[in-house]
């Protein structure tokens, strides 16, 4: 999944409170809350930010509460993430020794950090199962990424349990991308 810059959203329809649960994920992929400890928030994680000299120990920060990719039959679909999650840059190196990479790249936060994830707005996105048409149901697919499958708007699609989480409100382009209106 993908989406493009193209996005049509109001700020108060992104949640910014969980990090994904794992090391790395792609934008565009719809998530489903797995932890959330409002007493245990955030702190300390036993994972080390570089090298340690003797006699030292420094530890990465981190947002506790977690997303993860919804699976198929998903009832408790999230939203969608808005940027990527990565460890390491092209080179290898870890981007959180570089915050000049992350403001730069625009979409990009690191692991541990929140994510922010959109519960409602239009997005222009790739990735997804199926010939979307203007009116067809975007669902979550069986592959269990957290990827779409397009269905029709009465819920008849390849994965019947599955929660619909939008509408797109064009046929592809040229490029594969299609309009998906999101709304959770």
């Amino acid at each position: 999944m993908n989406i493009k810059p193209f996005r049509d959203y109001d700020e108060h329809d992104v949640i910014g409170l969980y990090a994904l649960n794992t090391a790395t994920g792609r934008k565009g992929v719809f998530v489903s809350p797995s932890t959330f400890n409002p007493t245990n928030y955030q702190g300390y994680t036993n994972i080390p930010v570089g090298t340690s000299a003797d006699g030292t120990w420094s530890v990465r920060y981190a947002v506790n509460a977690r997303v993860t990719a919804s699976a198929s039959g998903a009832q408790n679909v999230l939203g969608m993430q808005l940027y990527d999650v990565l460890e390491n840059d092209e080179n290898g190196i870890p981007i959180r020794f570089s915050p000049k990479y992350v403001k730069d790249a625009k979409a990009v936060v690191c692991s541990g950090e929140a994510v922010p994830i959109l519960t409602r707005g239009i997005v222009e996105i790739w990735g997804f199962w199926g010939t979307p048409g203007p009116g067809s149901g975007a669902f979550i697919s069986n592959s269990g990424d957290g990827s779409l499958v397009v269905g029709l708007p009465d819920r008849t699609t390849t994965a019947p349990n599955s929660q619909k989480v939008g509408t797109f409100l064009s046929s592809t382009g040229y490029d594969g991308y299609a309009i998906l209106e999101v709304r959770l």
